[in-house]
């Protein structure tokens, strides 16, 4: 018998959950969701000073397109920062190999003088650059090679090896031959590779033993013989 107002529950009925158990079930899916939450902090993204190094990294390994992409990344973030704009034209001319490519490894060398980098690789490079471009670029390459030398007689570039003021003035030399001052590329040469050539000597136009029939083809000659010597 029943007491009056107590009702049993139904057959296949639950009984109804008491708050303490909601709210025990509500604090179990928090922890779980908590547990698949990764709270850790984010690595910050890499700075333009950072990206320039890793760039340079990756080009003393040969890795040139993916050092572009590094110091173009250092320029995303910051288009003002000059080692960036050296780091990407040196990129651009290590990769060149049409005049087109020399051209647009010539303006990259231009925008890194335009944000106050002066180094004699900067110098270098320019005159690398034109003298790859050739024609009316070679006047500019001579220049720019004697800029490099005067900044710094001794100069050596840390990031390719191999490359310094010897080659610097390889390139002055082959700049003024192309200008046909022929006299003047064997002075840019004689530190590193003498040689006793004189216009108003044709006997002694001779070089590796072969002689030649004009004081330009001498030089000409002794120019390729110098490329081999300190070209790196």
């Amino acid at each position: 018998m029943t007491r009056p107002g107590h009702a049993f529950p139904r057959a296949g009925a639950r009984p109804a959950a008491t708050r303490t158990q909601v709210l025990a079930l509500l604090a179990l899916v928090a922890l779980a969701a908590s547990c698949g939450k990764d709270d850790s902090p984010t690595a910050p993204a890499p700075t333009p000073a950072e990206l320039v190094a890793g760039g340079w990294s990756q080009f003393e390994r040969g890795a040139y397109a993916g050092a572009q992409g590094d110091f173009e990344a250092a320029l995303a973030q910051d288009a003002a920062y000059g080692p960036a704009h050296l780091g990407r034209a040196w990129s651009l001319l290590v990769r060149a190999g049409a005049a087109a490519d020399y051209e647009t490894a010539e303006a990259a060398f231009d925008s890194a003088m335009a944000h106050q980098e002066t180094s004699a690789a900067v110098w270098a490079g320019r005159a690398a650059a034109r003298l790859g471009r050739g024609g009316d670029a070679l006047a500019g390459a001579a220049t720019d090679a004697e800029q490099a030398i005067a900044r710094d007689p001794a100069f050596s570039f840390a990031h390719l090896a191999g490359f310094d003021a010897a080659d610097a003035r390889l390139m002055l030399a082959q700049a003024r031959a192309g200008l046909g001052d022929f006299a003047g590329a064997l002075v840019a040469v004689q530190p590193d590779c003498p040689i006793d050539l004189r216009p108003d000597d044709p006997a002694g136009w001779t070089v590796a033993g072969t002689s030649y029939d004009s004081y330009a083809s001498a030089v000409l000659a002794w120019l390729q013989q110098t490329g081999a010597i300190v070209a790196p």
